[in-house]
Formats: structure tokens, C-alpha cells, sequence
């Protein structure tokens, strides 16, 4: 999937229609320490598939929205998650809502305000 302007409404539409038209995001990034994108995809219920680095984990709840493979993984690592995911359709299904169950608890910009008001009203 090429690059996609997210500051238009059409590139907007071309974004909603890959997170609605697949199962899983797949990253195998190298350098990212806030990768929204997880936050996004875990929206539209995908199951993020994650190299460990950076800050990825920090969006990732192993389980709930996704798994981390191996920074230095060629592929292997996966696709050996996604088969195993695709063995039990009622754990596909689960994470699928746990992902999205992620989104509305945590990884949205009203959980990430909320949990700033909290900790600038400790102070």
C-alpha cells in the first residue's frame, strides 16, 4: 500500500477502506517510538503484528490487540503468529474485539486526556 495523505478527505477514505478490508497490521518498523498507527488499527478491531522496538510496545497490549516479534525476525516470526491466530476462529473473533475494546478503553485522545488530568491533579 503506498503512501496515503491522511489531510485530504479522499486520502481519508482510501485509509478507512484498508483498516476495513483487513485483518491484521503488520510492522515490521525499525526506528518508531510512538506508532499511532497501532492505536488506529486497534479502531477498526485489527490485529497488530509488531517488531520489538522503540516504543511499539508501549500501544501494544500482548494478547488484547496484538503480538511483538522479534526485532531482527525476516518474516517467520509473523507468519507463525498469524497461522496460529487463524487455527481457532472464536480466538481470532476475541482479539479482533479485545483490539478494538483497546481502543475505547486506552488508545484514544479521551483516555490519553483523562489520564493527564489525573496526574496533573496529583501534583
Amino acid at each position: 500500500i503506498p503512501f496515503i495523505n491522511k489531510n485530504s478527505n479522499d486520502g481519508m477514505q482510501k485509509l478507512y477502506s484498508v483498516f476495513l478490508n483487513h485483518d491484521f497490521l503488520i510492522l515490521p518498523t525499525r526506528f518508531d517510538c510512538t506508532p499511532i498507527v497501532i492505536c488506529e488499527a486497534s479502531a477498526f478491531g485489527l490485529i497488530s503484528i509488531i517488531a520489538d522496538t522503540g516504543g511499539v510496545s508501549g500501544h501494544l497490549n500482548i494478547g488484547k490487540n496484538g503480538y511483538l516479534v522479534p526485532y531482527n525476525d525476516k518474516g517467520s516470526g509473523y507468519a507463525e503468529v498469524i497461522a496460529e491466530i487463524f487455527k481457532d476462529k472464536e480466538t481470532f473473533n476475541s482479539l479482533k474485539k479485545s483490539s478494538r475494546a483497546e481502543f475505547e478503553n486506552k488508545l484514544n485522545w479521551d483516555a490519553y486526556k483523562e489520564g493527564l488530568r489525573r496526574i496533573i491533579n496529583s501534583i
